[in-house]
């Protein structure tokens, strides 16, 4: 009995008894299974089917009204989505407007760079994001790159103040390169071993019934919001502008960390089974409200709201 306690109702002796014998030895009805979980149960148990016929019974159950209304409308939906990005193709678009505030960080200081060394050959369109550092599997130290040439403040002309001024921002940029690297890699060891944890829960429960396999979505609300967390701390935490030797400001680090993992994630998943370029979540898991921030400010004059007044928004009916 639904909060029995609280309202004082009890249920008569041998009830609770025939009532499992008559519904417990079914899945329940089908509006209350939305995932489906019959599909990938290894059980035997078929859906509760309702009386159709009886001096109570005047139509349809309105259960069963809404979940076929909801199942029409979400496949009218979804071929209107189809219609309507079809012209896009299946491949991801880049987005410019989250790629430039790193580009125009980047960019100036190769070219800079470029001016004083010897003329190599030229960098293939892979190499544009992926050869700005070494792989994703190696590191770079600081004092790797310190131990590259560097010229004297004392008795320099200006071209090689700006030398070491950009040696010094290659050096900061870098930095956010390593660390965006680190971040996607414990990104996804977090989302796996949430995974693997669920997935060994399943396989217990499979010998009851249960089974089937999991991946982080399927995973509790609680549990994921935890590993975003910790990914996104993780993410935020370095670098400091203590670390940093001319890109101090914090929003200006925070701002370019964000455009470098949106490309760095592009990168990644840019050779897919299929030859079809993906991406993942990562970037806006650890760094959407950046991403959105830099969006609206490409986009034209935009407005900054406190969440003092944006929890007091709400949306106005027309009429």
């Amino acid at each position: 009995m639904l909060d029995g306690p609280k309202s004082g109702l009890v249920l008569k002796d041998g009830i609770l008894g025939s009532d499992r014998k008559k519904f417990g030895a079914s899945l329940g009805p089908v509006w209350k299974d939305p995932k489906h979980k019959k599909a990938g149960a290894q059980s035997n148990l078929t859906y509760e089917q309702r009386n159709r016929q009886g001096p109570h019974i005047k139509g349809s159950f309105i259960m069963d009204i809404l979940l076929k209304t909801g199942e029409d409308l979400r496949k009218r939906l979804t071929a209107q989505m189809d219609v309507t990005f079809a012209p896009l193709g299946k491949d991801a678009v880049r987005d410019e407007d989250l790629e430039r505030p790193w580009l125009n960080a980047w960019e100036p200081v190769q070219k800079l760079l470029g001016q004083h060394q010897k003329p190599e050959s030229p960098a293939t369109d892979h190499q544009k994001c992926d050869g700005m550092t070494s792989s994703a599997g190696s590191s770079t130290t600081n004092s790797d790159i310190s131990s590259s040439s560097t010229v004297t403040l004392a008795g320099s002309s200006s071209s090689s103040v700006q030398l070491i001024i950009a040696q010094a921002k290659q050096r900061d940029l870098k930095r956010i390169e390593e660390h965006v690297k680190a971040s996607y890699q414990v990104h996804a060891n977090n989302k796996k071993a949430m995974s693997s944890r669920l997935n060994r829960s399943k396989s217990k429960n499979s010998e009851m019934g249960g089974g089937g396999g999991a991946d982080f979505t399927n995973c509790n609300i609680i549990d994921r919001q935890d590993v975003l967390r910790k990914s996104s701390k993780f993410f935020h935490e370095h670098p400091t502008p203590e670390e940093m030797e001319v890109i101090t400001d914090s929003e200006e680090i925070a701002r370019l960390r964000a455009s470098y993992a949106y490309m760095y994630d592009l990168e990644v998943h840019k050779y897919g089974r299929d030859g079809k370029r993906r991406w993942s979540r990562f970037p806006f898991d650890v760094a959407a409200r950046e991403l959105c921030a830099i969006k609206a400010n490409s986009l034209g004059p935009s407005k900054t709201v406190t969440c003092g007044f944006y929890e007091k928004y709400r949306m106005v009916k027309q009429t």
